[in-house]
């Protein structure tokens, strides 16, 4: 038996959080984010955890190949403790409940409005963006929807000036975090520590 409560979603006693992440468009971190966000629930927090790659994009089968030396035919692998599902949707996502994870973490890829009913899955949605000079007028057009469904977002940028995210934030009194430099995805760090604790409230 499963029910949601409060963001949070039971399986048979299982407590399992479901995190979606998705960017404004390709190239801005997002599945960067989703690994350095399992490794941090994993490695650091020692916490049962699983990513999962909703989208066609294929970068988890790229994955696999660096970091196993080769991609199987299974729709699944491991790497620092961490149960990575390649191709993923809804069966996986319910594999990942029966397996007593604790945390699920989506790669959604591209952010879109027609996919509401996948991201109404996730107790916490991230949107990452970009405050890039090419990149800030699109992620500044979604920031200011008023639509009540994108204000429960936690929005996070990697790239462009502090400056300018902090401006951001204060035009629209929200915040936008900052998402530290981290050069390895795979690596925990001490510079990325803070944010997680904003975003996972620990």
């Amino acid at each position: 038996m499963e029910m949601f409560q409060k963001g949070k979603k039971h399986y048979e006693g299982n407590i399992c959080q479901v995190v979606g992440i998705a960017g404004i468009r390709r190239g801005v971190g997002t599945t960067h984010l989703c690994v350095m966000a399992a490794n941090y629930l994993s490695g650091y927090k020692r916490k049962k955890t699983a990513a999962l790659e909703w989208n066609g994009h294929g970068d988890f089968e790229r994955i696999e190949r660096v970091c196993r030396g080769s991609s199987g035919e299974k729709e699944s692998f491991s790497v620092l403790e961490v149960l990575y599902y390649k191709n993923a949707g809804q069966k996986q996502l319910a594999d990942c409940l029966e397996a007593g994870i604790q945390y699920v973490i989506v790669d959604f890829g591209i952010y879109e409005e027609s996919r509401r009913q996948d991201f109404a899955l996730c107790g916490k949605r991230i949107l990452v963006g970009s405050f890039t000079e090419w990149q800030e007028e699109e992620f500044l057009q979604i920031l200011g929807r008023k639509d009540s469904w994108e204000k429960r977002w936690i929005y996070a940028s990697v790239f462009g000036s502090w400056q300018m995210k902090k401006e951001a934030g204060k035009k629209l009194r929200f915040p936008v975090l900052e998402i530290p430099y981290n050069s390895d995805a795979f690596t925990v760090t001490s510079d990325i520590l803070p944010f997680f604790r904003k975003v996972f409230g620990d």
